[in-house]
């Protein structure tokens, strides 16, 4: 595990919704290039590692509405 990201001090929560819970943090190691994704109910399990251009897919993706819930 890359030690930057080892370090819960690096990760900001971010929760969406309004539903108490239901959280992620993420930290953002630049001099490495790697974003870490984890449960906020969980802090203990595997962090997900993504690297930039993995991220920047992602962040495009989400922006783009590709995961939007229909409803």
């Amino acid at each position: 595990m890359n030690k930057y990201l080892a370090n819960d001090s690096h990760f900001i929560r971010a929760c969406g919704g309004g539903t108490v819970g239901y959280c992620v943090a993420v930290a953002i190691d630049r001099e490495e290039g790697l974003v870490g994704v984890r449960d906020t109910k969980d802090n203990h399990k595997h962090t997900l590692v993504f690297n930039n251009e993995e991220w920047q897919r992602f962040i495009a993706a989400v922006k783009a509405g590709e995961f939007d819930v229909q409803q």
